[in-house]
């Protein structure tokens, strides 16, 4: 995973933000809805599933979520820092069932 790819692992993704999203093949849009997302696994997700549920399920969740950060900055920063800040994992807490191509280095310790 590339530098580029760590820094926007789990950021929320909208559909439009980049224009050339739909122009890209299905693999590139699993993986790049994957990346924004934070999916340990988004191949298997959008065997599971589709594609289309996962377009339309993460932007319920970066509409959502973007909402609740948006105003949580304006009238609770504690709140705020508390969920945009990375916290270590516990101990005992390691994720299973990911694709270590699909998640950043510090995946398993953040």
């Amino acid at each position: 995973m590339s530098y580029e790819q760590n820094n926007a692992f789990g950021l929320g993704w909208k559909p439009g933000q980049d224009n050339n999203f739909f122009d890209l093949d299905t693999e590139a849009r699993e993986e790049t809805l994957g990346l924004y997302n934070a999916c340990p696994n988004p191949k298997k997700l959008a065997q599971l599933l589709t594609l289309e549920w996962m377009t339309a399920r993460y932007k319920e969740c970066n509409l959502v979520g973007s909402h609740i950060l948006d105003e949580a900055k304006k009238q609770n920063q504690p709140l705020y820092l508390a969920l945009t800040t990375s916290r270590p994992r516990l101990p005992g807490e390691l994720p299973v069932g990911y694709d270590p191509n699909a998640v950043p280095e510090n995946y398993l310790t953040v």
